[in-house]
């Protein structure tokens, strides 16, 4: 019972705040790169296929994500060995700047703590008011290097000595036929989206019922944003069950968010028993 009622208390708070449930999700095509955030700035000469790759437009949503990927140690000119790593923090508020008015961002994980070793994501979004002069928003993000050195080294990216370049935010005018939207998708991209049984066993099934046929990425986290196990499925449209193996999911209160290929989200909470 008491499971029962801790779980619909997260479910009532992941529906009061949906922007936090809408988290990003790290890029599987860095798990092997060397580095610290993906994409690498915009470079001219070094890295002219970097930077944001999207173009925003007053009063149309946009979103963006980089890619965390903390080394364990790392180099800085002018210091003579590797320096190990803890973590990597960024306030969760006011750490980009240059940010237009209406666009805010969210970690994963949430509390915006990315440990060594581990990967996670920075994603903008929102709207762009018509506040915002049209132009060019040279965005970049401060924040603290942990090392176990004792040392909280201050860090912005880019930055001049580890990743040279710049985060070139485009925003058009509202007419401008180089938006990058949201609202260009349908919003019934899913009809419903169920997990059963809840709490869950050791075989337990989605249902996803859509109008069209889609490419999905589930996500299965924890309550502090860590990700247990994530993959990609395509679905037909129509009432589509999909089978997911639990037998290794801990016991505890677990959230799963399913992405379309267009960036739509829907998120919700499940119980795992102590068996």
């Amino acid at each position: 019972m008491l499971y029962r009622i801790l779980l619909s208390a997260l479910v009532f708070l992941l529906g009061a705040n949906s922007l936090q449930a809408q988290t990003c999700q790290p890029d599987s095509m860095y798990l092997d790169s060397t580095g610290f955030v993906f994409p690498l700035p915009y470079d001219s000469l070094l890295n002219p296929n970097g930077g944001i790759d999207k173009e925003a437009c007053i009063n149309h949503e946009f979103e963006f994500a980089w890619t965390l990927k903390v080394p364990d140690t790392i180099n800085f000119p002018g210091i003579p060995i590797p320096l190990p790593v803890i973590s990597f923090d960024i306030a969760t508020s006011g750490a980009i700047k240059n940010l237009p008015i209406g666009l805010t961002y969210i970690c994963n994980p949430p509390n915006c703590i990315f440990q060594a070793g581990e990967m996670g994501c920075v994603r903008i979004s929102g709207t762009p008011t018509p506040a915002n002069p049209v132009g060019k928003y040279d965005l970049e993000f401060a924040g603290i290097l942990k090392t176990t050195l004792g040392a909280n080294i201050p860090v912005t990216f880019p930055n001049q000595q580890l990743y040279p370049g710049h985060y070139y935010l485009k925003l058009n005018a509202e007419n401008s036929p180089n938006c990058t939207t949201a609202t260009e998708f349908p919003e019934d991209w899913t009809q419903s989206v169920k997990l059963l049984p809840n709490p869950v066993t050791d075989l337990s099934y989605f249902q996803i019922e859509g109008p069209t046929p889609q490419n999905f990425h589930i996500s299965i986290f924890d309550l502090t944003g860590r990700t247990f196990r994530s993959w990609d499925i395509g679905v037909n449209a129509g009432l589509q069950t999909i089978s997911i193996d639990f037998h290794d999911l801990p016991a505890g209160y677990w959230i799963y968010q399913i992405t379309s290929e267009h960036g739509k989200h829907t998120s919700g909470g499940f119980v795992r028993e102590s068996r």
